[in-house]
């Protein structure tokens, strides 16, 4: 917030994991030994460690560049496991996939702008609680499919 704007957060998410269906995972505490695919610098392994611990279960992680790196090697059985923001994931689920009832390190969405454009801020701002006010954002959650 020191070096930009946000609008108030119009979208709650978490990290999820995508699985294929045919490992009968049920949630993160049927995958021991695991490995998971996570894109390079994010804190979603951390994350899914804090939890994994609680259930006594130890995971390994590879790290790639892209998301579609990561359901390819999804696909193609190199990982176990996909794992990023559940409204992510949404967009790489298909038939032979689920995402887990498991969500970590909640974090609100917002639109950000320059610091120095305080009127485009305040623009996207009154757009956004407009939004929530009129049940736009709520339609528009329902039909991507990222309602729970």
């Amino acid at each position: 917030k020191e070096t930009y704007n946000f609008t108030d957060p119009y979208y709650q998410d978490a990290v999820g994991i995508l699985v294929k269906k045919d490992k009968g995972y049920e949630g993160l505490k049927d995958m021991d030994g695991a490995t998971i695919g996570v894109s390079q610098s994010s804190t979603t392994s951390g994350l899914i460690d804090e939890e994994a611990e609680q259930y006594g279960i130890t995971l390994k992680y590879s790290e790639f560049a892209t998301y579609p790196e990561i359901k390819a090697a999804l696909d193609s059985n190199r990982v176990d496991a996909f794992s990023v923001d559940r409204s992510i994931l949404n967009g790489y689920s298909d038939d032979s996939t689920v995402i887990l009832p498991d969500r970590f390190g909640t974090q609100d969405y917002g639109a950000v702008t320059k610091k120095t454009n305080t009127e485009l801020a305040e623009y996207l701002n009154d757009l956004v609680n407009g939004w929530l006010d009129d049940g736009t954002i709520d339609a528009m959650i329902a039909e991507w499919g990222l309602s729970e």
